[in-house]
């Protein structure tokens, strides 16, 4: 089993989309609290170190798969809605472009995440997502997946409310860019492959 380690990399990899379709990839801090119609999303996109893609190999089994999120205060630390992923095999960075996350398409597989006052301590800290395995394996299970292809995470404010959340971003700083921690099991040349992540420096034993 291998451990991937994966951090938004760029500014344009974190995102968030308002219910009229315009887009924000530069802010510090995104904040998702409007109920409009279609509700809001938070695009998040992993492509690992200089867009070497995510190092995830195709058909591998994955046995964990947690998002982390840099939440920043106690007033705006509630969450629910759905997380999914952009069923794509080469999913491109953000763009101001209308509706840009909202068209992408999305994989059948979500997982709610539903979670009020996370950030009760009142300091600014990462906190893990449920598990997001169906999410990933839907991704990797892809005709034409491999392990260049990056990953996009979407996290969305469904219409009509679905909490009140705001988290830190790559522009506020890179430490706070948000995180994905997958665990999997390659299938057939596991080794090999944990080996040439390793050398990337993505890959714990």
């Amino acid at each position: 089993m291998a451990t991937l380690n994966l951090q938004v990399a760029a500014s344009t990899d974190d995102a968030k989309q308002l219910s009229d379709g315009s887009s924000d990839v530069t802010a510090v801090r995104y904040r998702l609290s409007g109920s409009g119609t279609p509700g809001e999303h938070l695009g998040l996109r992993f492509a690992g170190v200089g867009e070497a893609g995510a190092g995830i190999p195709q058909g591998a089994t994955i046995t964990s798969a947690l998002l982390a999120l840099k939440f920043d205060n106690q007033a705006q630390d509630n969450i629910n809605g759905p997380v999914s992923g952009e069923k794509a095999t080469n999913s491109s960075t953000f763009t101001t472009t209308a509706n840009d996350l909202s068209d992408r398409t999305k994989t059948t597989a979500s997982v709610t995440w539903n979670e009020q006052d996370i950030a009760a301590a009142g300091v600014p800290a990462f906190y893990d997502s449920p598990e997001l395995i169906t999410v990933l394996q839907e991704l990797v299970d892809q005709v034409g997946w491999d392990e260049s292809s990056p990953v996009t995470i979407f996290v969305e404010r469904p219409a009509g409310g679905g909490g009140d959340f705001g988290v830190l971003t790559f522009d506020n700083d890179p430490g706070d860019a948000a995180k994905l921690t997958v665990e999997y099991t390659a299938a057939g040349g596991g080794e090999r492959d944990r080996r040439k992540l390793n050398l990337l420096g993505l890959v714990a034993s």
